[in-house]
């Protein structure tokens, strides 16, 4: 099964959230990739992605072309499967 994913270039994974929220409005590609689990894992920890594809590379609202998927996003990384399930409860 492949999906699609947009993948930002400029996204510095040795860097914070300081540095990486100011340069990855540019730098976006779509690319189509083989659902495997740790290669989508290593992927979502070390590159900026996103489920949305935008046109001209560039993350504004006007650029956005669709969505591809649904994401969620947790910033501390701290969240467990069994974390997630108990959230869901409330």
């Amino acid at each position: 099964m492949k999906i699609k994913i947009s993948k930002c270039s400029n996204y510095d994974a040795t860097k914070g959230k300081d540095h990486n929220n100011k340069i990855v409005a540019q730098g976006w590609e779509l690319q189509e990739i083989d659902w495997d689990e740790n290669k989508l894992r290593e992927l979502v920890t070390l590159n900026g992605i996103s489920f949305n594809e935008y046109d001209k590379g560039h993350r504004i609202n006007k650029n956005w072309r669709g969505s591809h998927g649904v994401m969620l996003d947790f910033d501390d990384g701290a969240m467990t499967v069994s974390d997630l399930l108990d959230d869901q409860k409330t």
